[in-house]
């Protein structure tokens, strides 16, 4: 199981919960026993996990997925690689169109990134690609997973100045329009 980098897995305790479990064998602690200058090698394994759980940077009401990466590592696993994919999305990343989805990862998401990477390692980030994923052709192969935003936490308003309900975690499958969706809520 490889956990994508993620701030939404790291907050929710999901990437930690992985690497240290004994019921699944997890593609990141495997990563530490390549020597860190062999990228091939740690791309090649990343890229073909029996499942991946990592989060994208939008999702757009008509059930878009949209994340964006310096690298692209994770985008092998996302679109085709990982037999099973799950991603874990705060609700405040829904969006209504994907330009609205990209303005988000360019204005804000790009930002946040930037700031990250300046404080753990001294360097920046930029976008080098971005993956956008329509619907899945595997039935049951996508999962995106809904968590709400906490009040606390959550700005005025989303970007297109749109806020979103404090609900339950909800968990569609990746087949169509995302709003037409009968999603299951977990309260």
């Amino acid at each position: 199981m490889f956990t994508a980098s993620s701030e939404t897995l790291r907050l929710a305790g999901i990437a930690e919960d992985v690497d240290a479990s004994e019921d699944h064998v997890s593609v990141r602690t495997q990563l530490s026993d390549i020597p860190a200058d062999d990228v091939d090698a740690r791309i090649r394994l990343g890229a073909l996990p029996d499942v991946v759980v990592g989060s994208v940077h939008a999702v757009t009401e008509e059930g878009h997925l949209v994340v964006a990466s310096a690298t692209g590592s994770q985008f092998a696993p996302y679109a085709a690689g990982a037999k099973k994919a799950v991603w874990v999305v705060g609700a405040q990343k829904i969006v209504p169109d994907l330009e609205t989805a990209l303005r988000r990862i360019r204005t804000y998401t790009l930002g946040k990134e930037h700031q990250h990477l300046r404080e753990l390692a001294g360097q920046g980030s930029f976008i080098g690609k971005i993956l956008i994923i329509e619907r899945e052709a595997l039935p049951e192969r996508g999962t995106v997973v809904l968590v709400p935003v906490r009040k606390e936490t959550r700005p005025a308003a989303t970007v297109g100045g749109r806020a979103r309900p404090n609900q339950g975690t909800v968990i569609v499958p990746v087949s169509g329009r995302f709003l037409d969706e009968s999603p299951t809520r977990i309260w």
